[in-house]
């Protein structure tokens, strides 16, 4: 099986290169990369929730409307949350089925697989159909989750217009509000008593950690 990053550094190099069908622009990947830096030099990593620190609590809807709570997920055992930006993310696209493929073994130690995404529902439900999922995707309005996790940040005005608006992604139609927020990268190992087990968050969206990363550490919290 290919591994995920070998598969995101593959999408990237194509992607970056101008060819079909995005035809992305050099000014437009620089404009992309200038902004991951200025991210960084920001300091919003210093603010992220790390391991050791507890889980809010949450209560959000899935891509069928339905409510689910994280006192509910955890009831059952671990939890593993993927943030995800929505489904014109191509590098989140093939994480969600990256991790699709593992599901099997992350159930098999007992953990929930969740995702979470400010994209409305309506929008997750097509995610969900079209990598076949068969874990939630659960909707974060305004990034409130994030939020709190330290994990939010807001788009720059560059960025928005001269690659976001320029490929036709519109945030406040895929997210159902005016912010431009999004979520960095991450993805949380939760135990079942609310404590973060391990966080794996970046600026850089173009680099996941591998789902066989996570089982390694579902296995030795078990």
């Amino acid at each position: 099986m290919t591994k995920l990053n070998e598969k995101l550094i593959a999408f990237q190099k194509e992607f970056e290169s101008g060819a079909a069908p995005y035809h992305v622009k050099a000014e437009q990947v620089k404009v992309m990369h200038d902004f991951d830096i200025e991210l960084r030099d920001r300091g919003v990593l210093d603010r992220v929730a790390r391991a050791g620190d507890k889980l809010p609590e949450f209560t959000l809807k899935n891509q069928n409307n339905e409510v689910v709570s994280s006192t509910e997920l955890l009831s059952k055992g671990p939890l593993v949350i993927s943030f995800f930006r929505g489904i014109w993310c191509p590098y989140c696209n093939f994480e969600m089925a990256a991790l699709q493929e593992s599901l099997e073994d992350i159930k098999a130690t007992g953990a929930t697989l969740i995702a979470v995404s400010p994209q409305v529902p309506g929008k997750s439900s097509l995610t969900v159909k079209k990598h076949k999922l068969e874990f939630d995707i659960l909707h974060d309005a305004n990034n409130e989750l994030a939020e709190k996790l330290g994990i939010a940040y807001k788009l720059g005005d560059e960025i928005i217009e001269k690659v976001y608006k320029a490929f036709d992604t519109n945030l406040t139609s895929i997210n159902g509000d005016e912010s431009w927020r999004l979520p960095l990268s991450a993805r949380y190992v939760i135990g079942t008593d609310g404590t973060i087990i391990s966080a794996s968050v970046d600026v850089n969206y173009k680099r996941r950690p591998e789902p066989s990363e996570t089982l390694t550490l579902l296995k030795a919290n078990k």
